[in-house]
C-alpha cells in the first residue's frame, strides 16, 4: 500500500503503518469480489445466469448503438469493428 500523493514512485510500503486502513481496504475487496463471483455463478439472478434471448449479443449488433456508428467509426478502438457498418 502506497501514499501516492506523497509517494508517487512507489518507494516505501506503508501498509504496516496504515493496518486500520489496510484492513479495511482488504475487506471491502473481499466483499467486492465475493458479489462478483455470486453473480458471475448467477445466483443473484431470479433465474439463475442466463444469456440475452439465449444467444449472444454484441454490443455492435444492437440497434440502440446504431445512431453512434458514424461519430465512432473514425475512434481508433471502434474503427476496425464499425468499418463495414453503415
Amino acid at each position: 500500500m502506497y501514499d501516492l500523493a506523497n509517494d508517487p514512485n512507489e518507494t516505501k510500503n506503508i501498509i504496516d503503518e496504515e493496518k486500520e486502513v489496510a484492513t479495511r481496504m482488504i475487506n471491502e475487496f473481499k466483499k467486492w469480489n465475493q458479489s462478483v463471483e455470486t453473480s458471475n455463478a448467477g445466483k443473484d439472478y431470479p433465474n439463475g445466469l442466463q444469456e440475452p434471448n439465449g444467444k449472444n449479443e454484441f454490443w455492435y449488433t444492437l440497434p440502440e448503438y446504431k445512431p453512434y456508428f458514424e461519430q465512432w467509426k473514425t475512434r481508433p478502438e471502434y474503427k476496425t469493428v464499425l468499418k463495414n457498418e453503415k
